[in-house]
């Protein structure tokens, strides 16, 4: 038999072969009539398919007639059982476009979810919250068992997220920080949340940023003010692309619409991850602007701007928070050498 091939399910190895780690369970597909199932390593990437009659499922047999092979390793073309997987979960995203802008509710749930994965993509951000909405932190599995020294538990499901790799859409799976556990040293991923103290320092470094104090006005109202401005520096410098890349799926009187629903959609993402609360600001009517992008190249034109200019303010202050902190232990410390 070849190499990498397995005869039946009861040789199926319980570890890759090429790295020694456990497989990861992916969806089931149907492809020419049967079943294809596929399971994942977590660390190299190599995946495990078997093809099986659904007839032969139902008999609860115990060996499946089929195959078992080990392929695909990173850069490898996809067999076909994959592409179809990579079209599947592609549908799925189109199918959401009309649902997410279809209602108040469902758009403010995703700039929600765009809040916290705001050093994603709006399309990976899109699948994390189609997959898993209550999701916190993501990372592949080669990340949370190195650099950030945790386990992921072995009965886990990994988030499908489609990301663009040289230019090219490839499906790949990350865990929530959930289906973790720590080892020894083990990192937890810095969730930065808002307090007063930090307000000076956050406040300060968006106005040297964005060129937009708060003047008294409160946090909320700079964020509201930085929006708009950066959604409509997006649209002046970007409308070209923006028409080429949603062509006539975008809503009529774009000059206005685009900029309307960026900035109103980048508001609450901001505001949501800052943890103020835009429920109580916001109402269906804030969104207008928003029900008029129904479908997918539209969606996600207007899903990008929000998702890097809302995830730009995030990272300051993100940095804004980190200085803040690193200041106040280098105090802490040189507090406690003096009195030493």
């Amino acid at each position: 038999m070849p190499d990498g091939t397995y005869g039946g399910y009861r040789n199926m190895p319980e570890t890759c072969r090429e790295s020694g780690h456990d497989w990861m369970q992916c969806d089931d597909v149907m492809f020419g009539g049967r079943i294809i199932r596929t399971k994942e390593c977590r660390l190299c990437g190599a995946q495990m398919t078997r093809a099986t009659d659904p007839a032969e499922e139902k008999k609860g047999s115990d060996v499946i007639p089929g195959y078992i092979k080990t392929t695909l390793r990173k850069g490898e073309t996809a067999m076909p059982e994959q592409r179809t997987k990579l079209q599947t979960y592609t549908q799925m995203a189109e199918d959401s476009s009309a649902i997410v802008t279809g209602s108040f509710a469902n758009w403010a749930s995703l700039m929600s979810t765009a809040g916290r994965f705001y050093k994603y993509s709006f399309l990976e951000a899109l699948m994390i919250h189609l997959q898993r909405p209550t999701a916190t932190a993501c990372a592949e599995y080669s990340v949370w068992t190195g650099r950030m020294r945790r386990y992921v538990r072995r009965n886990a499901k990994g988030i499908a997220i489609i990301r663009l790799i040289d230019g090219k859409p490839t499906l790949r799976y990350v865990f929530d920080v959930a289906d973790t556990g720590p080892r020894k040293d083990a990192l937890q991923p810095f969730l930065w949340e808002l307090r007063d103290e930090y307000l000076p320092s956050v406040t300060a470094t968006l106005e040297d940023e964005f060129h937009i104090p708060c003047d008294g006005r409160g946090l909320s109202v700079q964020l509201a003010s930085i929006a708009s401005q950066v959604a409509e520096k997006y649209w002046t410098n970007g409308q070209g692309l923006i028409e080429d890349f949603a062509g006539d799926t975008l809503p009529e009187n774009l000059s206005e619409t685009f900029p309307d629903a960026a900035a109103a959609s980048i508001t609450y993402m901001l505001l949501s991850r800052c943890g103020l609360h835009p429920e109580q600001f916001f109402g269906a009517d804030d969104f207008a602007s928003v029900y008029k992008f129904n479908a997918f190249r539209s969606v996600l034109a207007l899903g990008t701007a929000v998702s890097k200019c809302g995830g730009a303010a995030l990272r300051s202050i993100e940095t804004a928070i980190r200085k803040y902190e690193m200041d106040k232990r280098d105090g802490k410390k040189s507090a406690a050498e003096d009195a030493a």
